[in-house]
């Protein structure tokens, strides 16, 4: 009998109450079997560590880490990350949920194209947790394209799907650095370096999507008072995009990363404008 592969579920947490036990338990309720689920507790104030402390895994495999020193909210991505040993890995947010039979859709995919690096499905988002979900138009699929087309496409996205199911071994060789303002977009770019998005229907991915403030978030996820100054964020950003694209690909990669990186930016600046013109 074939062994399946080993999916690692990487799960930040910091205050993940109420939402946590809904979420923790639809990973658990996954119809695929074999699965290790790696928790890291960010200094969370509320009942997060309690109710972890009494969680039936159900046979699940786990790992649950309470950090002495709080991370960064990108640190803690990469913490459970760097805590997993299987041959693809999520990331599952402590408020998002996902079709139970998700895992297995994406893995058969994944095995089934090795040109692919992340698989992902339809997104719907709502603003109240498990309820009023829409399914939103979100084109991230790149197999087929080209380098240069899936970098163009990618740059200019929103990131849902970095909680695609990965191929860990690639993901792995991506590093995950700190910058302010589009944290993910960056790994996503390196990714598509590295290799091809692949849409599979019927493995639906639902978002708990709460608009908070730049400042809000970083006092919150980072515990760090921050004040918005644009220029230093835009500069941390194409720095960021500069290390990952040299890491992957030296002096091409880095050019091709920073370039699509202020694509990025100047689509930013179009959407400001027509904002300016439409209020004038």
């Amino acid at each position: 009998m074939k062994t399946l592969p080993l999916i690692s579920v990487g799960m930040p947490v910091k205050n993940g109450m109420p939402f946590l036990k809904k979420s923790l338990h639809n990973i658990i309720e996954q119809t695929y079997s074999n699965i290790e689920i790696i928790i890291s507790n960010n200094c969370s104030t509320d009942k997060t560590q309690e109710y972890l402390s009494k969680v039936n895994f159900k046979g699940r495999k786990f790992k649950i880490f309470n950090q002495k020193n709080q991370l960064s909210a990108l640190a803690n991505f990469d913490f459970v990350k760097r805590k997993s040993i299987g041959k693809y890995f999520i990331w599952c947010a402590h408020d998002d949920l996902r079709d139970k039979c998700q895992f297995q859709i994406l893995v058969d995919n994944l095995e089934k194209n090795k040109k692919t690096i992340l698989c992902f499905s339809d997104v719907y988002t709502s603003e109240k947790f498990s309820r009023n979900y829409k399914k939103i138009t979100f084109d991230f699929q790149t197999q087929n394209l080209n380098i240069l087309q899936r970098l163009s496409k990618s740059s200019i996205q929103k990131c849902y799907h970095f909680y695609g199911m990965w191929k860990l071994k690639d993901l792995e060789k991506i590093p995950m650095y700190y910058n302010p303002g589009w944290p993910d977009l960056p790994i996503l770019l390196g990714a598509s370096l590295l290799g091809d998005f692949l849409y599979v229907p019927k493995a639906n991915f639902y978002y708990l999507e709460i608009k908070k403030t730049e400042a809000y978030r970083a006092s919150y996820q980072d515990n760090i008072n921050y004040k918005i100054n644009k220029i230093s964020k835009i500069t941390k950003f194409l720095i960021v995009s500069l290390k990952i694209g040299y890491k992957l690909k030296k002096i091409r990669g880095a050019l091709l990363m920073n370039f699509f990186a202020l694509k990025k930016l100047f689509s930013i600046l179009i959407i400001i404008f027509k904002k300016k013109l439409r209020s004038t």
